[in-house]
């Protein structure tokens, strides 16, 4: 995984964690007899959304399988790594929209009320 994806996926769990801290500060408001259930919302979207950017590892480890596996079996028989090129960039065509995939649900979560 290459730096500015990291630094992207750092930024985007630190917002949540920052937006987690606002709601417990502000802790539940009760309202009567009945308990105003806004804020655990939030904050349960918000840790939806922290779990949904696990999913944007997954992708750099699938794309890591992907390449070293390619890498492997271009080592045991190179002659036929060309014709598998193709099908190298495909399996991480893949893997990374369900990377981008897990990336819009976060931000879904987190932006979408």
């Amino acid at each position: 995984m290459d730096t500015e994806s990291s630094a992207m996926i750092i930024a985007v769990l630190n917002e949540i964690l920052a937006k987690i801290v606002t709601l417990l500060e502000g802790g539940v408001a009760h309202q009567g007899s009945l308990v105003d259930l806004s804020p655990m919302v939030q904050m349960g979207a918000l840790m939806g959304a922290g779990l949904a950017c696990t999913g944007m590892g997954g992708a750099a480890i699938g794309v890591g399988l992907v390449v070293g596996n390619y890498l492997s079996g271009a080592l045991r028989n190179p002659s036929a790594a060309a014709g598998q090129t193709a099908t190298m960039f495909i399996g991480i065509a893949f893997s990374e929209a369900l990377g981008i995939f897990s990336f819009l649900v976060a931000l879904l979560l987190m932006y979408a009320q």
